[in-house]
């Protein structure tokens, strides 16, 4: 299967169900769209490895490793952890979803 972008992946369906319904935000690493379990409704945040990393076995491990980290963490200002793996090459993360204000607009207010 070819490498999809970020754009490409919209609407389509992650580790058959999570349905991919926009990009949030990009980075060097990965980026992170807004998702939909399909038989909950629930919403939640996808992070994606970038595709040329998912080859390099100590970045894939560290990927994995800070979820975990993160997953064993029950904080209010910590985001759950929900779900990760890899799905056709491409590795995830499937975070809570929390609707609010970035950094970026708390400020210019």
């Amino acid at each position: 299967m070819p490498i999809l972008t970020p754009d490409e992946r919209i609407g389509t369906l992650l580790a058959g169900r999570y349905r991919l319904l926009s990009i949030l935000g990009e980075g060097g690493m990965g980026v992170v769209l807004a998702g939909k379990h399909e038989l909950t409704g629930r919403s939640v945040a996808v992070k994606l490895l970038q595709p040329g990393l998912v080859t390099d076995p100590e970045l894939l491990q560290r990927f994995f490793q800070e979820a975990k980290a993160a997953a064993a963490l029950n904080h209010p200002n910590v985001v759950d952890v929900l779900d990760m793996g890899t799905d056709e090459g491409t590795a995830y993360l499937i975070l809570e979803r929390l609707e609010g204000q970035s950094l970026a607009e708390r400020l210019e207010e």
